[in-house]
């Protein structure tokens, strides 16, 4: 006895199981449409596409892809999509400076006055500042000027570290 109570109490159980399914499951019939053939029961297949029809078309109702359309992603003038970050830009390298290449300086010198020898040496004496020079054909100045020769009113003067001739006016040799 106790096994026929259990066996109908699971069998009420899938009853109630299956109706309830059946219930949230919308209660659809089957589709009785007829066929082409005319016979109940089975279901009618829908007639084949033509070659002209249009993709999405869907029980007579037609989706408008040409209706639909991007538009551009543009907000404010910027794009929204640009990579973007919270860093300040780098400044600009400067631009490296050529150096000027090093030209002769002036002449430090200021001609004082000269003194002819009898055998056609000269000596021309020079001031730099506060102090004299006494000066001949050869002589080499503070290691960088050397005195090479007078051509009528002109001393030429080398400086030795550019090995550049340099020109001081001393006035008339006579």
């Amino acid at each position: 006895m106790k096994i026929a109570w259990r066996a109908s109490t699971l069998a009420t159980a899938l009853l109630v199981s299956v109706l309830a399914a059946y219930a949230v499951s919308g209660q659809r019939e089957p589709d009785r449409q007829e066929s082409a053939a005319g016979e109940p029961g089975k279901r009618a297949v829908p007639p084949a596409r033509d070659a002209g029809s249009r993709r999405g078309e869907r029980d007579g109702r037609t989706l408008a892809l040409e209706r639909l359309r991007r538009d551009a992603q543009v907000v404010g003038g910027q794009d929204p999509f640009r990579a973007t970050t919270w860093e300040r830009p780098a400044a600009p390298l400067p631009r490296p400076t050529v150096a000027a290449r090093p030209g002769v300086p002036p002449l430090p010198f200021t001609y004082l006055g000269r003194l002819d020898e009898v055998d056609g040496q000269w000596i021309i004496y020079l001031a730099r500042g506060a102090q004299s020079y006494l000066v001949g054909r050869g002589e080499i100045l503070d290691s960088t000027y050397r005195i090479e020769n007078i051509e009528g009113d002109k001393l030429i003067i080398r400086y030795l570290p550019l090995n550049a001739q340099q020109i001081l006016t001393i006035g008339d040799a006579s």
